[in-house]
C-alpha cells in the first residue's frame, strides 16, 4: 500500500539520519476516500491523498515554527516548504502482522494534527496509521516545495499560526476571517511539489541548510 507521510525539512533529515519514520498517522488511498471521489482513477485518488499529507505538513510547519518561535535563523528550520514522503508500507508485512491501521474519521483517537488546515475540509478520509516504524528504504519519492514557493508556505503558516481567535501578528496581520486561512492554505495548495528520488534526498537537504 503506498503512503503519503506529512513531514517538515527537519523532520525528513531526522528520518534520513535515523534510518526510519516514526510509527503515526499518514495518508493513503483508504474505502472512504474512494467513495468519497467515486469513480475516480486511482491516480487522482493518490494525488488527492497526497495533497491531504501536504495540507498536514503545513499543521506541522506551523506547530514547529510556534515550538521554537524566532529562537532559530538559517538553516533548515527556517525554510518554509512542505514535505511528503511516498512509501511501501507493503514492506512491514513481513515483520509485522498489521503494518497499517485504517481509521475513521470519527473515531476520538484521530489525532486533532491530522484534521486539515482549510475551514470546513477534512483530510481525515485518506488517513491510515503506520502501526510500525517505516524503514527510510521503504520512501520511494519524496516531494518538497520549490524555491518559489516558500512565500505562500510561509503565508499559509502565518495564516494558520494567526488563525480564528488568535491576536494580530506583528506587522499587523489578522486571520481572524476562517475565509482568509482557508485562501492562504490554498494559495500554498496550487503550488507544485517536485519530485525528488531518495537518492538525492540528502544533497537536497544539504543545499537547503546552508553553509
Amino acid at each position: 500500500m503506498r503512503v503519503y507521510v506529512p513531514l517538515t525539512l527537519t523532520a525528513a533529515a531526522a528520518a534520513l539520519s535515523g534510518g526510519s519514520v516514526a510509527a503515526g498517522p499518514v495518508h493513503a488511498v483508504t474505502p472512504a476516500l474512494r467513495g468519497w471521489y467515486p469513480g475516480e482513477e486511482i491516480e487522482e485518488l493518490e494525488l488527492a491523498a497526497l495533497t491531504d499529507a501536504a495540507q498536514t505538513s503545513l499543521v506541522r510547519l506551523a506547530a514547529e515554527r510556534a515550538s521554537r518561535g524566532d529562537a532559530v535563523e538559517g538553516g533548515l528550520a527556517s525554510r518554509a516548504r512542505r514535505v511528503v514522503l511516498a512509501a511501501d508500507a507493503a514492506v512491514l508485512q513481513p515483520f509485522h502482522a498489521q503494518p497499517l491501521r485504517v481509521l475513521t474519521a470519527d473515531e476520538e483517537e484521530l489525532p486533532e494534527a491530522v484534521d486539515g488546515p482549510v475551514p470546513g475540509r477534512a483530510t481525515t478520509l485518506s488517513v491510515v496509521v503506520l502501526a510500525a516504524d517505516l524503514p527510510w528504504h521503504a520512501v520511494v519519492s519524496v516531494h518538497v516545495d520549490e524555491e518559489d514557493a516558500e512565500p505562500d508556505v510561509a503565508a499559509a503558516v502565518a495564516a494558520l499560526l494567526d488563525g480564528p481567535g488568535a491576536p494580530p501578528s506583528s506587522d499587523g496581520r489578522s486571520f481572524a476571517d476562517p475565509d482568509e486561512v482557508r485562501h492562504a492554505v490554498e494559495d500554498a495548495e496550487a503550488c507544485d511539489l517536485l519530485w525528488y528520488a531518495p537518492s538525492e534526498v540528502a544533497g537536497l537537504l544539504e543545499d537547503l541548510a546552508g553553509p
